[in-house]
């Protein structure tokens, strides 16, 4: 889990985020789809040389043996929600615009790498394999959603002034501000307080799932939202993401 942690962190700033920017649509395009392949046929040799891709399939072949194919399944699953996510993110970028507020809420937390990638396999962790019904549980489909918009406002948050162009950047703040005309200070503000309406769902909702009698969905209901403090320990205390100023150039 740490070594696709640091490749879906890899995948997120170098493949996809520098590509972006320098306009390379086509390139983004080429690696999700040798991404998505992998996904489908993970024991089938890569089409492409990439070595990234090489890695990925590496990463795919070791979580199907450390804890069987079921498992590698739900995690190729996972990663073809967050690889569509980021190619929705395309035309604005194209376009050099930013969504409504309203879009943005619903793509952020399948954009979140730490959740989408992750959500459905945090048992592994823990050593348990917690069922698909559970998954599936609608109060804990609510609560995935909003931890994943959580997980993505402490990103936006706390790497704004890491962007190269914070005003452009696909970020909370800068999507308020897109659409209300204010200036980016005001919408960080704004982007802070809808983040503290959105933990208190979250609380209010993780209490109620904590005495549920299903232990799978008691775990669960206690793990979705680990990542939003995990965001904060792992790109502030071991990978400084938030202190590099130059990770997209």
């Amino acid at each position: 889990m740490t070594k696709a942690a640091y490749f879906a962190l890899f995948v997120d700033d170098i493949r996809y985020e520098r590509a972006a920017r320098a306009g390379q649509h086509e390139d983004i395009s080429r690696f999700v789809m040798g991404m998505a392949a992998i996904n489908d046929e993970p024991t089938r040799p890569p089409d492409s040389d990439d070595p990234a891709l090489r890695i990925w399939q590496q990463l795919c072949l070791e979580l199907a043996e450390l804890d069987g194919w079921e498992t590698q399944w739900r995690f190729a699953r996972c990663t073809q929600v967050y690889l569509h996510s980021q190619m929705c993110e395309t035309p604005y970028r194209q376009a050099k615009t930013l969504p409504d507020l309203d879009t943005y809420l619903t793509l952020r937390p399948l954009s979140c790498a730490i959740h989408s990638m992750f959500g459905d396999v945090f048992g592994i962790v823990a050593g348990r394999r917690v069922p698909l019904r559970v998954i599936a549980d609608p109060g804990i489909r609510r609560l995935s959603r909003l931890a994943g918009q959580g997980c993505g406002m402490v990103n936006d948050i706390m790497s704004l002034h890491t962007e190269p162009d914070p005003a452009m950047s696909f970020t909370l703040p800068a999507v308020i501000a897109w659409n209300s005309g204010c200036s980016l200070r005001e919408a960080t503000g704004e982007a802070i307080r809808i983040f503290y309406r959105v933990l208190d769902q979250i609380v209010e909702l993780q209490q109620e799932l904590g005495q549920h009698e299903d232990g799978d969905i008691r775990f669960m209901a206690m793990a979705l939202p680990q990542p939003m403090q995990g965001e904060i320990t792992w790109k502030i205390n071991h990978t400084h993401r938030y202190d590099d100023q130059s990770r997209y150039r």
